[in-house]
């Protein structure tokens, strides 16, 4: 009920438009699908991606990888398919605004201001949102973060801007679907969009919360080596930091060794033979182990497995394991006595995180950095920006009724 009235207020200040016109998807890799569109004059593009498929990962821009472009970073990643901006950030330091974290390495000169939101993913691409009033520490958790202003929660377009989100910009959306399989990415240019109207488009391409990470020369998106929506000057800009969706199917290679040993007495099965597989069953490396300890190895591209080791008078045994581009990740099977096989599935995608302390509560005055937030605090009302009424309507009754809360897909 509560959610009903909340969406019921807003959706009433949200800008109408109409309907965009897009070319057929296509799919740039496995679990991504792209759609180039125009609303009116304005080019835009949307690629969703599957989080769920085992072949796709994140990642964001390390402290030392800022101030360069889409191009020049994506150069040094492997297997970059999609970048988009992961953050707006001050000038001339290439400092991000809010909470930052790439590739396992915090930046240290960011932090959660109680301002912007975040979108956060674990090792597997495990996806969480966290509202701006939640103040959320850097935790053992975090493989990618990303911050931006909110412009869509619990599936609601922003009704309120200020500053540079009232005005139409070309901007980039980064959205998390209700389920957070899903990740969703948009970018338009042309005249552009404000912040609640770039919040109705995402929530239009599924959506359910979304935050604007990019806006202005900065907000462009490159697919493929191609930029499906270029920056408004046409040419790549200098960023704090980038967004990739990774193909873990290409380019990096990674080690992935273990043993095959009797389950009860752990001793070496020297007559046993290894596979890695896919998730959807393709065997990349196969073979025996080496005799005296029953020890095996391969080189693989950097990807979730299956692996399974077989021996004679022996179920099949069975274990998932994640490679990684750095280092060896061991994943020794113990088969026990008897006929068939073992299966074995990944963990589930879930996450659980917090709970993290409310700005207000933890005496941090909101920061949503450069022209956010206006004085006398944040107005529930509708702006009279972006071709929006303006209007300030039970104000009381929406903050008595918002409640905060974290993904946990």
């Amino acid at each position: 009920m509560v959610r009903v009235l909340i969406g019921a207020l807003a959706l009433a200040c949200v800008p109408t438009f109409a309907s965009a016109q897009c070319t057929a998807p296509t799919n740039p890799a496995t679990g991504l699908r792209l759609e180039r569109c125009m609303r009116g004059a304005d080019p835009y593009a949307v690629l969703r991606v599957d989080l769920g498929t085992g072949d796709l990962g994140v990642r964001v821009s390390r402290p030392s990888e800022r101030g360069v472009d889409a191009d020049r970073w994506a150069a040094g990643v492997d297997g970059v398919v999609a970048v988009v901006p992961a953050a707006e950030f001050a000038f001339p330091a290439f400092r991000p605004e809010g909470l930052t974290v790439g590739g396992g390495e915090a930046w240290a000169d960011t932090r959660d201001d109680g301002g912007h939101a975040i979108v956060g993913f674990d090792n597997r691409a495990v996806a969480i949102f966290a509202p701006p009033e939640q103040l959320v520490p850097i935790e053992s958790w975090m493989h990618d973060v990303l911050s931006g202003r909110a412009v869509l929660r619990d599936g609601v377009p922003a009704a309120d801007c200020a500053g540079r989100g009232c005005d139409a910009r070309p901007r980039t959306g980064v959205g998390l679907s209700a389920d957070a399989r899903h990740l969703v990415l948009l970018s338009i240019g042309g005249r552009g969009v404000s912040d609640p109207e770039l919040g109705a488009m995402l929530r239009e391409h599924g959506a359910d919360d979304g935050l604007c990470t990019g806006d202005g020369a900065v907000s462009a998106m490159r697919v493929a080596g191609e930029y499906v929506v270029a920056s408004s000057d046409g040419m790549p800009r200098p960023s704090a930091a980038h967004l990739a969706i990774v193909d873990q199917g290409m380019g990096a290679l990674g080690d992935i060794r273990g043993t095959i040993r009797d389950f009860a007495t752990n001793a070496p099965l020297l007559d046993a033979t290894f596979s890695v597989e896919t998730l959807d069953g393709e065997v990349v490396a196969t073979g025996p182990v080496r005799t005296g300890d029953a020890f095996w190895q391969a080189n693989v591209p950097v990807r979730l497995y299956r692996v399974r080791g077989r021996a004679p008078g022996y179920r099949a045994g069975c274990k998932i394991c994640q490679v990684q581009p750095v280092g060896e990740v061991w994943c020794s099977v113990f088969p026990e006595r008897g006929e068939g096989a073992v299966e074995c599935e990944p963990e589930p995608r879930t996450l659980e995180v917090g709970p993290w302390p409310v700005a207000s509560d933890a005496g941090v005055a909101p920061d949503g950095g450069v022209d956010a937030g206006r004085p006398g605090g944040r107005s529930v009302g509708c702006s009279a920006a972006a071709g929006s009424a303006g209007a300030s309507g039970m104000p009381g009754l929406v903050l008595g009724l918002l409640l905060l809360r974290r993904r946990r897909p």
